[in-house]
């Protein structure tokens, strides 16, 4: 191979074109694509939102509705991000404080759905509808990027946040965009589901109340989770003008939705435990 293809493909990698191209095929070979209950609707959207923000995702899936059980007037979305991870930071560990579990979202998932009013042109009610998480995909609070050591990069920090962060945003701001584009048309009533897919190795961790230590908790590997993210002012604001107006100071400043973070390798099981989660 000549400098210029090692070139032009790792360029490729670092974009995650090889892991879209796998989702691609997962939707469209085989029998994965027989069992599959979802299949895509749009790849590669780009959302123009309010005050000049800008979302890309990669792929829009909707609910196979040729399978039993299919509601057409109350259809589910899965707003997906393809993720690859750094060389250096090859491994996500998602976290959860002690304290926070006493909080009543720290155990649950926040899902987005909304409902119509009244007649077309339609107006919309965007509400957080709260259901509990179960072992299979326990919820955290936030996540860090960790460096996996190398006589090369020594020299770096031991974390990072920066792909994480860009990846949890950009699904967020996708899901807005998809709604607001949702609103312009017939539908009654639609849920989205934001999904970050990634190249990374995925583990867990649990903090200790008194120090930053992982005391007798050690990391432990997971395939997919769930994140309970602050969103960013563009989709709050976007949100907040579609909501019934919060009852409390504290609802007001927690703006958080569910945002599933899953490992590229385990991705079409994740599809059908959704599939069969009443989220």
């Amino acid at each position: 191979m000549t400098q210029a293809n090692e070139n032009f493909a790792a360029a490729l990698t670092e974009q995650g074109y090889p892991l879209k191209q796998e989702i691609f095929r997962l939707f469209n070979t085989g029998t994965a694509r027989e069992k599959l209950e979802w299949q895509i609707e749009k790849s590669d959207v780009s959302f123009e939102l309010p005050n000049h923000y800008q979302a890309h995702v990669d792929f829009v899936l909707k609910r196979r509705s040729d399978l039993p059980g299919f509601i057409p007037d109350n259809p589910r979305h899965v707003v997906m991000k393809c993720k690859r991870s750094t060389l250096d930071y090859d491994c996500w560990v998602f976290l959860k404080n002690n304290k926070s579990a006493h909080e009543i979202s720290s155990n649950r998932y926040l899902i987005e759905y909304a409902k119509a009013i009244g007649r077309y042109p339609f107006q919309f009610k965007h509400i957080l509808k709260s259901s509990c998480a179960d072992q299979e995909c326990p919820v955290f609070d936030n996540g860090i990027e960790m460096r996996i050591e190398t006589a090369f990069n020594r020299h770096k920090p031991a974390s990072s946040t920066v792909a994480i962060e860009d990846a949890l945003n950009q699904v967020i701001l996708g899901q807005t965009g998809l709604a607001n584009k949702l609103h312009r048309t017939n539908t009654r009533m639609f849920q989205l589901i934001p999904v970050v897919v990634t190249t990374a190795k995925l583990m867990s961790a649990h903090l200790d109340d008194e120090k930053v230590s992982l005391g007798d908790d050690k990391l432990e590997p997971r395939k997919w989770v769930a994140i309970n993210y602050q969103i960013s002012g563009g989709a709050a604001q976007f949100f907040e003008e579609h909501s019934s107006i919060p009852s409390s100071i504290a609802q007001q400043l927690d703006s958080r939705r569910t945002v599933f973070v899953v490992q590229a390798e385990h991705i079409q099981p994740f599809l059908e435990w959704l599939y069969k989660k009443n989220l």
